[in-house]
């Protein structure tokens, strides 16, 4: 069997985006000097958040990792 891959990229030519079966694409573009990945981490985001509410033990883990987090003071990135 063959496991489906997903791939964030900011172009489909790129050595990820040429090898997954679904590319999504995300601007990493900013008014700064340095490249952004505002973009990603949202849409890695979205993607965890619509799978959690799609599967309940998925949701349940992520309420638990959150209060961990909140109860450590991390900051997860």
């Amino acid at each position: 069997n063959h496991c489906k891959t997903i791939a964030i990229t900011d172009t489909p030519i790129s050595p990820i985006g040429q090898n997954a079966d679904l590319v999504l694409l995300v601007g990493n573009q900013s008014s700064t000097y340095f490249n952004s990945l505002t973009g990603a981490v949202s849409l890695v985001n979205c993607l965890v958040a619509g799978v959690s509410l799609k599967n309940k033990n998925s949701l349940e883990t992520l309420k638990l990792v959150n209060e961990v987090v909140t109860e450590w003071g991390f900051l997860l990135m």
